[in-house]
């Protein structure tokens, strides 16, 4: 074998050893994510525009919203068959709202956020319900290619 042949034939190993190592790390990683199970929808604070929504293993239901650096506002409503317990709002500034009706079936919410702010979050537990309905805007109408449910 000449010595240009040698060189090709150690080019070829390499890639083999390449794509070996990639798709180990790969497989590990598939492994590692499944293990762990995802505990929310995935999301960038900052980066990623839209509402995330999804039920935690306790059965809270998160309603959290993130822009993605320009001043946007977000308003809508959660309603449901059932009764709700607990209302937490998270990242609230003293503008944004989020208020439960005397029933305790309806939480209305208003909020802005600002290039400086990028997510806030309600969190809701509820009880005897068969459904949940939402209505939730950006910046005063549906977009529902910005809704994310996990």
């Amino acid at each position: 074998m000449s010595i240009k042949g040698n060189k090709i034939f150690k080019n070829k190993i390499g890639v083999r050893v390449s794509a070996i190592i990639l798709i180990i790390v790969f497989s590990v990683s598939l492994l590692i994510v499944g293990g762990t199970g995802c505990k929310k929808v995935f999301f960038i604070s900052g980066a990623s525009l839209g509402y995330y929504v999804w039920q935690d293993k306790d059965s809270n239901v998160h309603i959290q919203w993130s822009s993605d650096r320009k001043e946007t506002s977000f308003s809508g409503s959660v309603s449901t068959d059932g009764k709700i317990t607990d209302l937490k709002k998270n990242g609230f500034e003293d503008d944004d709202k989020a208020s439960l009706n005397s029933q305790s079936n309806k939480v209305d919410f208003t909020a802005k956020l600002t290039p400086d702010d990028y997510t806030d979050e309600i969190v809701l537990s509820l009880v005897d319900y068969s459904y949940l309905e939402f209505e939730l805007k950006l910046n005063g109408a549906y977009d529902l290619q910005r809704t994310n449910l996990g």
